[in-house]
């Protein structure tokens, strides 16, 4: 049986609104969409994929999670509450998302041998992992997931402005990271170590705002050290689609895990009463983006 582990962070900031599909969204409600959608992806992995160990939530609210779980009526994911220590200022963008840094922590603490992904919640499989994931994840070899179509220049100059030293010539999406203990530990002590500077940095129009900052820093930092990475992209682990603004169709793609961060409220909709099957996903979701084209369509001829 293979040691992999699948985590998802949902950190509680109760002051924290966020506009989900056009809607101010807090408190509770806001919590239940991350819940739905953590339960669609454990239901993937579970019902469809060849993993064997339930999701786990790493939070600083456990009961309040428990509790909303057992609202939305699904509780066959785990949830673990874990200490949070990083120091970031409050009211900056994406203040909980930065505490995906404690989650590293937590991640270095574990067995040896563990095989640790850690990922966004609004994720489904709806491919195969390839044997090569298994492999790679038996062999120990951590992966991330390395994002197309950035500003190469762009990106340099906004990281140089954290770690002058430090040449980032690829970015790493946040939704996808996976690899055994020495590798959390070595990601979460750069990333700490980088924190400082970026934080100070805010105030310098960064292009971007949140872990991805930090951690894209730290990966840059390591494989210049000689640590080597795969990438989940490249291997079809894992795609990013943006739903509406994209030329291709969903069941055009290829990859295992498919990110789908423009529809979380859509994935929060699905019911978690029936068996997860990709087919019927692909189906339903296929037949929304048609709907949300058309109405899309219609209010832009309205304007």
């Amino acid at each position: 049986m293979h040691n992999i582990h699948f985590y998802t962070l949902l950190y509680i900031d109760p002051n924290e609104t966020r506009q989900l599909r056009g809607k101010n969204r807090s408190g509770d409600e806001r919590i239940k969409i991350f819940l739905r959608n953590a339960a669609m992806l454990n239901k993937s992995l579970i019902e469809f994929g060849r993993i064997a160990n339930p999701l786990t939530i790493l939070t600083n609210e456990h009961d309040l999670i428990a509790r909303l779980s057992d609202e939305i009526g699904y509780q066959d994911y785990d949830i673990l509450e874990i200490p949070f220590s990083l120091n970031v200022p409050k009211g900056i963008k994406f203040y909980s998302a930065h505490y995906k840094i404690d989650a590293y922590k937590y991640l270095s603490t574990l067995d040896s041998e563990r095989y640790s992904v850690l990922v966004d919640n609004d994720i489904v499989l709806l491919n195969d992992f390839p044997q090569e994931f298994f492999n790679i994840a038996e062999a120990g070899i951590p992966i991330c997931y390395r994002l197309q179509g950035y500003d190469i220049d762009r990106i340099m100059k906004d990281t140089r402005k954290i770690s002058p030293d430090t040449s980032v010539v690829e970015w790493c999406g946040g939704e996808f990271m996976s690899g055994k203990t020495k590798f959390w530990k070595e990601l979460y002590e750069r990333c700490v170590n980088i924190a400082p500077s970026y934080f100070s940095s805010l105030d310098k129009d960064l292009f971007h705002v949140g872990d991805e900052m930090l951690t894209s820093l730290a990966i840059a930092e390591m494989t210049d050290n000689g640590m080597r990475l795969l990438d989940a992209g490249t291997m079809n682990i894992i795609r990013r689609f943006w739903g509406a603004n994209e030329d291709v169709s969903i069941k055009k793609l290829k990859a295992s895990l498919i990110h789908l961060p423009a529809d979380k409220v859509w994935i929060a909709s699905k019911p978690l009463n029936s068996q997860f099957t990709p087919p019927e996903f692909i189906k339903s979701y296929s037949r929304y983006m048609r709907i949300f084209k058309f109405i899309s369509r219609l209010k832009s001829l309205l304007h």
